[in-house]
Formats: C-alpha cells, structure tokens, sequence
C-alpha cells in the first residue's frame, strides 16, 4: 500500500513556496497516490503546470518543450532555466556520462539525465542561464555534464548514496 507521504515533501514544498514568492514560471512533474504530497502540490503549486506522475513520457515532453523554447528563440540571452530532479538515483551505468534517476515508483524505471547534455549545450551556445539541482543520490556524478556555463549543483558525490 502507498504512503499518504514521501521523503520529498518537505523539498518539494520549500521549492513550491521559493517558486510561488518569486512568480517562476514552473512545470512540475510529481508521482502520485500519496494523500498528503498530492494535497501539498495542489494547494501550493501557484498555477504550477502540473504534469502527473514523473514518467519517462513525462521527463522527454518536459526536456522536449525546453528544447523547443531555446531553439524558437522564446528563451533569450540572460533569460534563466533551472531543471530540479529530486527522485531516487541509480548508480551510473558505464554507457552514462551523468546518472539515472528512478521515474514512478522506485525499480519500476528510470531516466537518464544524459538527456539534460543537449540543453547544456544549447544554453551556453545561447547565452541562457542554466542550473541544474540534482538532489537524488549518486547525484555528483551531474557534475559530468559540466561546460563551464552551467550552474550544476549536486546533493552528494559520484558513488555515494
């Protein structure tokens, strides 16, 4: 039986209310079937774009709308993005330069954020402002997509949970 919680509440509501006092634009991606996360993002998400359940359709039509905003040229020079995952990190595979994190309930799947190396390219070629918030575990290993453009923060180092 699901939780009516998850240890993201607490995170995800700071960042619901610092997204609500600054007027950010914020498109949430959220597993559901827990009471009280759903009611939390439903009473604080301020017109958030909620999306459902983090799903790997969900994370590709997320990254796919960034894509398509850098390349139509809605994002402009200085205009700021910042990508947050927090959900639970997979040890990296030797085919991955970042990490995967799991999508849906935890060993039901997952995503690379490999997928995030062609929005750090195209931030910097574009002059956007781009930080990245990795909070899951093995997050350091975010750190690999690195350009010297990006703002990469990390919750801990490459191998550790």
């Amino acid at each position: 039986a699901e939780k009516d919680d998850t240890i993201y509440d607490r995170d995800t509501g700071y960042w619901l209310d610092f997204a609500k006092k600054s007027n950010w634009k914020t498109t949430v991606a959220f597993n559901g079937g827990h009471k009280q996360s759903e009611k939390m993002l439903n009473e604080n998400s301020n017109n958030a774009d909620l999306r459902g359940p983090f799903t790997q359709a969900s994370w590709e039509n997320i990254l796919g709308e960034i894509n398509f905003k850098i390349d139509s040229g809605h994002y402009k020079e200085g205009d700021q993005i910042m990508i947050l995952v927090n959900s639970h990190g997979v040890l990296k595979d030797s085919n991955e330069v970042s990490h995967s994190v799991y999508v849906g309930q935890k060993g039901k799947g997952s995503v690379s954020l490999d997928q995030l190396k062609e929005i750090v390219q195209k931030t910097k070629e574009k002059k956007i402002k781009l930080a990245l918030v990795d909070g899951s575990c093995f997050s350091g290993n975010i750190q690999n997509l690195k350009n010297g453009s990006a703002c990469i923060i990390s919750a801990t180092g490459k191998d550790h949970v």
